[in-house]
């Protein structure tokens, strides 16, 4: 096993940012290494001479990029470790102390006589268990830290391990004989208050020992927040809200309980979405469309298990496909560096060159599969910055958002935009709009839309932690059959993704359309059973379940309920009033489930309002503006759950859910006033 897998499975996450950065120093290596080739081509030629001199010294001096980064890393995280390990040391040596209460240090006779109780023996193994995780700690970055330096010596032709080592030798971390004292100390005590069980035995101690193989994710019910959320969904379930709608009724505790769980992460955000279609069969709470009568178990189970796999998932899943075939066959790579040579020493023209791709692509290709194909060339640059830092969240919140107003743009970019349309012609062919009418109106409100977020991400999160993005490593693979056909299938893909309007008699869907470079990449041997398990299937039916909770509020009548107390209320106010009061319903709606279900239900009661008053296409249009607007929690959109679903290198989220609550809320109070002004503006010159 490589030592890099090796350190991200034995990895303890609370202690994740004091390990040795093991793989920012073997990119640094790969960027000394590419560039160590490059000046090894330019010494050939005219002059062998030449080229044996420069083969006989370092071939890049001191003042080179690459190796000033490595050295710095190096010894940033050697004085990392060796701090790290003195101050847990020290809380260990403290603990022992105060343990049994001698003020020098207690020996083994010390701990035997102080450690015949049940309570002094579970102190004892506690203590043990801490001493064996910082053992470990310790080995792991020595062996990390010799690995690295033979690999630079390799690389660059230098001879650093030795005096590096010599040097790394006199931190106490390398040297282990004190905490296998400790260790001894420990395990003779319990063994002889235990009548000579040994410690190692331990249930508790064998699982600690067990830590060092591969490491598993244990999904935590975070109990607090769950019994919350059951009693708050219990209290909506007596008290008799909507006592003349049951089924709607039963949906708002439902509701309630789900998105407790999922904005305080009581369970890994999959897991609660796995349970919405079992909550939404089992309370009861959908009907069938046309008598309105409850549906019977088996047939709730079949539209719930419908919705886990409908277009939008297909549509995901190609996504993966297309995304996966890019990186393994470095597409990604290439476009992060031509990025990054053009941007990388402006890192804040940087962020607005990711979100300007990722709003454009979301409007060709739609807002679902641009986020995914963006962020699979975002995701080397992410690996080489400050842990932690605003621009990390910069980066990631742009792209989201980006990705949230290019599904603006187009009529394709995203399915409430074709849903509205589709409506609107319905309903009266007069008021039918063009793709390109939809274009006129969406493009500069998403100009200034995407700007204005750019602006914001640069206040709020002051990204000023990077002031230079570090250059791209790889090298560069021979074109071959495989990456032909990964670039024409794609861009075959995105044409008929584009067409689709014109060719939905043979195609039907984007869903279907995607999967054939799925099957195509499978077929050909371009992805490989395990890429395929690679996808993100937690992802996946997170969407799925998002999907269910979208069909569970149609069916249960919730949705058309809040549509027909609205109604009566709307028709006498002014055009403007009417504007704003139907862009902030729909803007709440759908940031608690998704943009499509909310235009399905809503966008019918915008057009019965705005043919009342007589604007109906400067109404339609502004809310299905403000559907992809919404972005006040991950669940709002899809590219908002991609991002909050996005990892580092060892397996931790980027993003929390008060990061799209802080920052999500206040872009969606932007774009709604962006709205009320510039496009209210936009609306009402072209169609009043």
């Amino acid at each position: 096993m490589k030592f890099a897998k090796r350190l991200s499975q034995e990895i303890r996450e609370e202690w994740a940012q004091d390990y040795i950065s093991y793989r920012k120093l073997k990119r640094c290596l790969k960027r000394l290494k590419i560039q160590r080739g490059q000046k090894e081509l330019r010494v050939q030629g005219p002059t062998a001479a030449d080229a044996l001199v420069e083969e006989a010294s370092p071939l890049l001096d001191g003042s080179s990029e690459p190796r000033r980064e490595f050295r710095a890393l190096l010894d940033e995280d050697a004085a990392k470790v060796a701090a790290f390990y003195v101050r847990q040391w020290g809380l260990l040596h403290q603990e022992f102390l105060q343990l049994y209460g001698h003020p020098g240090a207690p020996t083994v006779f010390d701990v035997i006589q102080d450690a015949g109780t049940q309570e002094q023996r579970e102190k004892i193994k506690q203590l043990y268990i801490s001493a064996m995780r910082l053992r470990r700690y310790s080995e792991l970055n020595a062996v990390g830290f010799r690995k690295i330096v033979k690999k630079h010596d390799k690389v660059s032709g230098e001879t650093l391990s030795v005096p590096f080592m010599a040097r790394l030798g006199h931190e106490r971390f390398m040297h282990l004989h004190e905490l296998d004292d400790l260790l001894l100390q420990l395990s003779t005590a319990y063994s002889q208050a235990s009548n000579g069980a040994l410690i190692d035995n331990d249930a508790d101690v064998v699982r600690v020992l067990l830590e060092a193989g591969p490491r598993q994710t244990q999904l935590v019910l975070r109990w607090r927040w769950a019994l919350l959320a059951a009693v708050v969904a219990t209290v909506l379930y007596c008290v008799p809200i909507l006592h003349s709608q049951p089924a709607a009724h039963r949906c708002v505790s439902m509701l309630a309980f789900v998105t407790i769980f999922w904005v305080t992460e009581a369970a890994p955000f999959f897991v609660t979405a796995l349970a919405v279609p079992v909550l939404a069969v089992l309370m009861r709470v959908l009907r069938d469309p046309s008598t309105g009568e409850l549906l019977s178990a088996a047939d709730a189970t079949k539209l719930m298990l419908s919705q886990v796999t409908n277009h939008t998932v297909m549509l995901v899943i190609g996504g993966f496909a297309i995304s996966a075939a890019f990186s393994k066959h470095h597409y990604e790579l290439h476009a992060a560096s031509f990025i990054q040579r053009r941007f990388g020493h402006r890192p804040r023209v940087f962020l607005l060159a990711v979100m300007l791709l990722a709003w454009f692509l979301s409007a060709w290709i739609s807002n679902v599969a641009a986020p995914v194909l963006v962020f699979s060339v975002l995701q080397p640059v992410l690996h080489d910055l400050p842990e932690g830092g605003g621009y990390v969240k910069a980066l990631l919140l742009g792209l989201a958002f980006a990705s949230n107003i290019g599904g603006m743009l187009t009529p394709i970019a995203s399915p409430q935009n074709a849903i509205a349309l589709g409506f609107l012609s319905e309903y009266d062919p007069a008021d039918a709009i063009s793709f390109l009418q939809f274009c006129v109106i969406a493009f500069p409100f998403g100009v200034v839309a995407v700007l204005l977020l750019w602006l914001f991400l640069l206040v709020a999160l002051r990204p000023n932690d990077v002031v230079r993005i570090s250059e791209i490593a790889f090298e560069p693979q021979k074109y071959t059959w495989a990456h032909y056909v990964v670039l024409l299938a794609t861009l075959a893909t995105i044409g008929l993704w584009a067409s689709l309007q014109y060719t939905q008699s043979v195609f039907g869907d984007m869903g279907l359309v995607a999967m054939f470079p799925l099957l195509l990449f499978l077929s050909l041997g371009v992805l490989s059973k395990h890429d395929f398990n690679e996808f993100n299937w937690p992802l996946v039916y997170l969407i799925g379940g998002g999907n269910c909770l979208g069909a569970a509020i149609s069916s249960s009548g919730l949705l058309a309920l809040l549509g027909d107390q609205l109604r009566p209320l709307l028709t006498p106010l002014s055009g403007w009033q009417a504007f704003m009061v139907l862009v902030i319903a729909i803007c709440i709606v759908t940031m608690f489930v998704s943009h499509t279900v909310g235009a399905l239900i809503l966008i019918p009661v915008v057009i019965s309002v705005g043919q009342e008053i007589g604007h109906a296409k400067v109404l339609v249009l502004g809310a299905t503006l403000m559907c992809s607007g919404a972005m006040l929690l991950p669940f709002s959109s899809f590219p908002n759950t991609l991002m909050m679903l996005a990892e580092d290198e060892i397996g931790r989220h980027y993003l929390r859910v008060r990061d799209f609550v802080i920052y999500g809320g206040a872009m969606t109070l932007v774009v709604l006033v962006l709205l009320a002004s510039w496009g209210y503006l936009l609306l009402w010159a072209t169609f009043a």
